[in-house]
């Protein structure tokens, strides 16, 4: 009974934390990121960052110097975007499988080896089963995507405890599909990831962000929806920018404002003996251009609104 414990206790220790890339979020997570070990499922509408959130994913892993794999079922997978966000592309695994077969048995290779840190599945709303290919008419077989992807889950759940490997998928939603949700019979596959993930996030699209009569970028909200890891149902937002992903100084700077990390004086914004601007804009400018300054007050943050 003890070395049972013992045992247990050591798997716990064993797993990493790989932050979101948004600060945001890992606190709203509760642990500060994602737990290696577990299935992460990240949905939303067209457009609301579940790729781009992604990639920042894969760059916090690759930085805490594991592999990461990309399986790119989607086809949208842009190499130039991704190492804007941080993705180090000459170590990242990738591939394109066309069928739903292949990619569901890559998935589970890879899980087996037990080599990654971090697997992105992008995503479950484009797995095509090799039997529609050879149709004369496209006959969508839901029954054979459903069996397929739910046997996989079963399958790599097994085996992440061992591996100690981050698999997150993507999943779309819109109007359509949040209409026939409750419809287990057409849509099975959306019971398999629920009940198979331990996070599930759900993207939704505030509002453009703005500089002038420029479009820089999005207001995301994330929900967490579920958590096995701490409590669930918290709501956050992050902003992504077009040209470089998750903007991590807007988060930054409004946490430590809250927090009076950063003190507003009647001459500007100071972090310590740092001036930082005279102005928000200013200060977001100076924080967007010293890392330094951004990592300080990220570890000042952290130390106090996740717990240890």
């Amino acid at each position: 009974m003890n070395s049972n414990l013992i045992d247990l206790s050591a798997k716990r220790q064993a797993r990493r934390v790989i932050s979101s890339g948004s600060l945001k979020l890992d606190i709203a997570l509760g642990v500060g990121g994602c737990l290696t070990g577990s299935i992460v499922e990240i949905s939303g509408a067209s457009a609301t960052g579940k790729t781009t959130l992604c990639q920042h994913i894969a760059a916090e892993a690759q930085k805490l110097g594991g592999l990461a794999a990309w399986i790119d079922t989607d086809m949208s997978f842009s190499p130039a975007f991704a190492q804007r966000c941080g993705v180090d592309l000459p170590n990242l695994y990738f591939g394109q499988p066309v069928t739903a077969e292949q990619a569901l048995d890559i998935l589970e290779r890879l899980v087996r080896s037990a080599a990654f840190s971090v697997i992105i599945f992008d995503s479950l709303q484009t797995l095509v089963p090799a039997i529609e290919f050879k149709r004369a008419q496209l006959e969508v077989n839901q029954a054979r995507d459903h069996e397929l992807l739910s046997a996989c889950l079963n399958h790599i759940e097994a085996q992440l405890s061992h591996s100690n490997t981050l698999v997150v998928f993507t999943n779309a939603s819109d109007a359509k599909m949040s209409a026939i949700y409750h419809r287990l019979g057409e849509q099975i596959s959306r019971l398999a990831i629920k009940l198979h993930a331990s996070i599930r996030l759900h993207l939704h699209r505030l509002q453009e962000i703005k500089r002038g009569k420029d479009h820089r970028g999005a207001r995301i909200q994330a929900r967490v929806i579920k958590n096995k890891f701490a409590p669930c149902l918290y709501t956050t937002d992050f902003d992504i920018i077009y040209d470089r992903g998750i903007d991590r100084a807007v988060e930054v700077f409004s946490l430590a404002a809250s927090l009076h990390s950063i003190c507003q004086t009647d001459n500007g914004f100071y972090y310590r003996e740092v001036f930082l601007g005279k102005t928000p804009q200013q200060a977001l400018d100076f924080l967007t251009g010293d890392l330094s300054v951004i990592q300080a007050l990220e570890s000042e943050i952290r130390q106090k609104l996740i717990p240890q």
